[in-house]
């Protein structure tokens, strides 16, 4: 089944891109997790983004957060962004994302469901159209299935997501869509890696595609 999932999702974003051209970008993170308490999880990680054929430099930002377990199903989290973004006259310009997410975990045998909710406001220094002076609300839903294989450190996923914005002076619309697969390694309980390709695709103000490497490292200092 997840095998069927995998060669699906690859070949109907491998047709798409095709038929479209559009373009290619590498993605790379490196985050780091400290349990202050058994429930209570600090977060920080750094990224930087590309594209145009994974050749230049499209954004790249800092995250703290924080994160609390509920209970064994469910946890809540708040985070910051400090974002660095390439816009239109080559000139990197500052954006402030703040968030708060609501995920669900629920295991199924060798597979794990993984729900989240992610609310974000954004404010841009720069804007490309006269709506985007306006914060920004971001309302997203990520479903991703993962599959634990017997005996081994790897961890497959894939993965779909949709976003959808609010505005202040206009409707509620869906904005991007994401979906994907991933696979990580777990070398043990404190270091991580992983990998994965994704298609990222905007749906106004004109339907853009952006297929995605990402590459990550993960630690955990306790």
């Amino acid at each position: 089944m997840l095998k069927k999932l995998f060669v699906a999702i690859l070949l109907s974003g491998s047709a798409i891109l095709v038929a479209q051209n559009k373009d290619f970008g590498a993605w790379y993170s490196l985050g780091g997790r400290y349990e202050i308490t058994k429930k209570i999880q600090l977060n920080i990680s750094e990224e930087f983004r590309t594209n145009s054929n994974a050749g230049s430099i499209n954004q790249f930002f800092t995250e703290l957060g924080l994160n609390y377990k509920l209970n064994k199903y469910f946890s809540i989290g708040g985070n910051y962004r400090f974002i660095k973004k390439r816009e239109d006259d080559d000139q990197f310009y500052t954006r402030n994302r703040f968030y708060g997410d609501l995920e669900f975990k629920l295991p199924l045998k060798r597979f794990e469901f993984n729900y989240r909710f992610r609310f974000q406001k954004q404010k841009n220094k720069f804007a490309e159209y006269e709506i985007d002076l306006e914060p920004i609300f971001i309302n997203r839903h990520k479903f991703e299935l993962e599959y634990n294989i017997p005996g081994s450190k790897l961890t497959p996923s894939v993965f779909y997501e949709r976003f959808f914005r609010t505005y202040t002076s206009k409707a509620y619309e869906a904005v991007s869509v994401r979906y994907g697969l991933g696979l990580s390694y777990k070398f043990n309980k404190k270091h991580a890696i992983s990998a994965g390709y994704f298609v990222d695709k905007d749906l106004v103000p004109n339907v853009e595609y952006l297929r995605v490497l990402s590459f990550g490292y993960r630690f955990n200092l306790k």
